[in-house]
């Protein structure tokens, strides 16, 4: 597959970070806990998870050889920017859905 599947699955990433900002953020305080929730986040998704995204993904998704290993760079370069925002806006989330449970 290589390439496009590549593009696809960041592409899949990107909608999905854009999704939950635009769900979990409205103000710019909102915001700012976003993305300090994403920058704590940072490290345990890049040791747990991101750190070598072919552990994740079937081995058929990838090229062979060294556009190959390119490919899972790129792939984990990228999850591990947008995984800990995903993250962090899910805890918004969370948050804004149990405080609003519990002012009823």
């Amino acid at each position: 597959m290589g390439w496009p599947a590549v593009i696809t699955l960041l592409l899949i990433l990107l909608a999905v970070t854009i999704g939950l900002v635009r769900i979990a953020a409205r103000t710019w305080r909102e915001y700012l806990i976003v993305a300090a929730l994403a920058a704590i986040l940072v490290r345990p998704v890049l040791r747990l998870i991101t750190y070598d995204a072919s552990r994740w993904l079937p081995g058929w998704i990838w090229s062979d050889g060294a556009d190959g290993k390119d490919q899972i760079v790129d792939v984990s370069a990228l999850a591990t920017l947008l995984l800990p925002v995903i993250g962090g806006c899910l805890l918004v989330i969370l948050v804004k859905l149990l405080r609003s449970r519990l002012a009823k």
